[in-house]
């Protein structure tokens, strides 16, 4: 018999806070799928609170978003890992660190 894993989601405070849900078939899957989801969904809320408003911007401890999340890839794909270092080598590490006042 096989057991299915189902997390709930929830994105509260933007525009959406309906509460989702991601099926795997183990607990690695649905981790994964959770993840996927919440990212899709900050995503999706943030532009259409972006487009409403102008000045509107996202951000978790004064850097993207984005970069709050983890992102899964996969260790055989080179294009990706070349990709990954790319940009924690020239993009990530090179900005200046945000220093709290």
């Amino acid at each position: 018999m096989m057991m299915r894993s189902v997390p709930s989601i929830q994105v509260c405070g933007l525009s959406d806070d309906a509460i989702r849900y991601a099926v795997g078939v183990d607990s690695f899957q649905a981790l994964n799928l959770a993840l996927a989801g919440i990212s899709s969904a900050i995503k999706t809320n943030a532009s259409v609170l972006a487009a409403l408003h102008k000045d509107f911007s996202l951000t978790w401890e004064g850097c993207p978003w984005e970069l709050s999340l983890p992102v899964c890839i996969s260790s055989h794909d080179l294009s990706q890992q070349g990709r990954l270092e790319h940009f924690l080598q020239h993009d990530f590490w090179k900005k200046s660190p945000v220093v709290d006042a």
